[in-house]
């Protein structure tokens, strides 16, 4: 998440909406339900992604091998099988080109316009090597997702960003039913671990403030506190430093937590949970009587304004 723009986007930057307790109460009721359907994909999904990385035999087995003395050797035939369809993806992916409806409602100028912005989006994002990713990890875990955001940092406009989603942090509505989830799915939500340097520039001062004290390992009795450690989700390896940043997975780790004053601002020990929902609401639009298109009259427009706009529609003979 970026900071919203102090001019062009909807929020100013660093600040956040006034809160609704309730909304926020129902949102976490629907993580914990999202989140025993995920868990029993989460699994299997995880499964899947070791034994892919080579990771086929469990502690349990390892220990039982070790104690009587013998290796624990690995013939990983998975791997190979999936570089090649995954190479077999890359060389075959084309270029995305529009072309104007067949029901009149598009011109060639339009499509071509379409053609070059959705060219210069792919480039700028390295469309080609996110779909590659996508790919790989609907490949291993069943599921992958493209994350498209509205971006304020280079451009003050906006600016199109998509990149892949991990799709260990991507929690489905249970109750949706098909594939397309825009048809079917009430929700979706995303979690994330972030730092408080990050809280502090995304979302002020204000909130920074409110979560630092889950931040700074507080110590009860001499013991330190273990709840700001990222816990409680089913996932595969994702981090570069495995043990050393692992759940209490080394010395470091407890001296860290012990040591308030040692606490690294720039650690990513705080979940954020966003939430994508669908709301249905009664809306004024503009209706075109011979190709049955239809737009939303945006709530800002005024009588006079509306009626501009119609003039204009029956000058051209719309």
């Amino acid at each position: 998440m970026t900071p919203f723009s102090p001019t062009f986007s909807p929020l100013p930057g660093n600040r956040i909406p006034t809160q609704d307790g309730e909304k926020v109460l129902l949102l976490a009721e629907k993580f914990r339900g999202a989140s025993a359907a995920h868990e029993k994909w989460a699994l299997r999904a995880r499964e899947n992604t070791e034994f892919l990385e080579g990771k086929q035999w469990t502690d349990e087995q390892l220990a039982k091998l070790a104690a009587e003395g013998r290796p624990a050797l690995t013939f990983n035939k998975i791997a190979p099988l999936w570089r090649l369809v995954v190479g077999y993806h890359a060389n075959n992916a084309t270029d995305i080109r529009f072309l104007p409806g067949h029901d009149g409602s598009g011109t060639e100028q339009v499509a071509d316009v379409l053609t070059r912005l959705i060219k210069q989006i792919t480039e700028s994002n390295d469309l080609d090597d996110v779909d590659r990713e996508v790919f790989a990890d609907g490949l291993t875990t069943g599921r992958g997702w493209w994350r498209q955001t509205l971006s304020f940092d280079q451009n003050d406009f906006g600016e199109i960003v998509v990149r892949s989603g991990d799709p260990f942090s991507v929690y489905v509505d249970p109750e949706a039913d098909t594939y397309d989830l825009t048809k079917s799915a009430n929700y979706i939500q995303t979690t994330r671990w972030a730092s408080y340097e990050e809280i502090r520039w995304t979302f002020g001062k204000d909130v920074a403030d409110m979560v630092r004290p889950f931040t700074a390992g507080q110590v009860w009795n001499g013991f330190p506190s273990l709840f700001s450690t990222p816990a409680g989700e089913v996932s595969a390896e994702r981090t570069f430093a495995e043990d050393e940043d692992s759940y209490l997975g080394s010395v470091s780790d407890f001296r860290t937590l012990f040591h308030e004053h040692f606490i690294d601002p720039a650690r990513k020990n705080i979940r954020i949970l966003e939430t994508e929902y669908t709301i249905t609401e009664m809306r004024a639009h503009f209706i075109d009587l011979e190709t049955g298109d239809h737009q939303v009259i945006p709530d800002h427009w005024d009588r006079t304004k509306v009626e501009k706009v119609m003039a204009y529609a029956r000058d051209q003979g719309n």
